[in-house]
């Protein structure tokens, strides 16, 4: 037996145009990239088991916002080597 669907307060555009808009409390940004960028962020979302790119960038940013904040502190930051090398990391000059 058909059901019938009824027609609530939103039909046709505006039904659409409903279901389109981002609910409000997500924060969205566009963002533009070469091709090559996008490779590898594909390849760190695969690499580090996320399961977006959105995931990568969220991330990305907390690292960044950690990095920025121990900066203003005059904290440095060094990388070491597999080789036991150390090297200091300027990101913010």
């Amino acid at each position: 037996m058909p059901v019938a669907l009824k027609k609530g307060p939103l039909s046709g555009d505006r039904e659409k145009e409903s279901r389109m808009k981002p609910p409000t409390s997500d924060n969205r940004v566009h963002i533009a990239f070469p091709d090559g960028m996008r490779k590898r962020l594909e390849e760190v979302k695969f690499e580090a088991d996320m399961g977006s790119l959105s995931e990568v960038f969220r991330q990305a940013i907390k690292f960044y916002m950690l990095a920025y904040e121990e900066h203003k502190k005059g904290s440095d930051f060094l990388i070491r080597n597999k080789d036991g090398e150390i090297e200091r990391v300027r990101m913010f000059m």
